[in-house]
């Protein structure tokens, strides 16, 4: 029934193609919110170019469905990793219709307390890490450290 529900949504989709590339192309990529040194802007550049276009009229930077759409969903996902420490967690609000398209499974197995995914743990760092704020006492400052909730084998 899901299926059936999601493929009537397809058909019953008021909007042509060429208005989405219309509206996709009016998405703006939200403000920088920290400051970049000239090596961090340089890389930020560069795959801001890779998936928007500049106008210069609004000084804004907007999505491109072709640009997009080129893009391998792996990549486009470290791009978006990259960008959210610049720009919050707003990108992924953005992007996230481009980044759920990949349907693709990933073997895994529950064993116990455990579950063994058979993937590359570099996709799941992000949300597999935990955060912890202890205060130290020496400096007199809060510490955050980062804790990884997985361990890849070697198997």
């Amino acid at each position: 029934m899901i299926t059936f529900l999601s493929v009537h949504f397809l058909y019953n989709n008021k909007m042509s193609d060429h208005n989405k590339v219309q509206n996709s192309d009016k998405i703006a990529i939200p403000p920088l919110k920290k400051f970049m040194s000239r090596e961090e802007f340089q890389q930020y550049l560069v795959l801001v170019k890779s998936i928007a276009n500049f106008d210069p009229n609004t000084k804004k930077w907007y999505l491109s469905e072709n640009k997009i759409s080129s893009i391998n969903p792996s990549e486009l996902r470290k791009i978006a990793n990259f960008l959210k420490d610049y720009v919050g967690d707003e990108i992924f609000n953005i992007l996230g219709k481009y980044l759920t398209n990949d349907k693709s499974s990933v073997y895994a197995i529950f064993k116990g307390n455990y579950i063994y995914v058979y993937d590359d743990l570099e996709f799941y760092k992000d949300m597999l890490t935990y955060k912890i704020k202890t205060f130290d006492y020496i400096q007199g400052q809060y510490v955050e450290s980062s804790v990884l909730l997985a361990w890849q084998n070697s198997n």
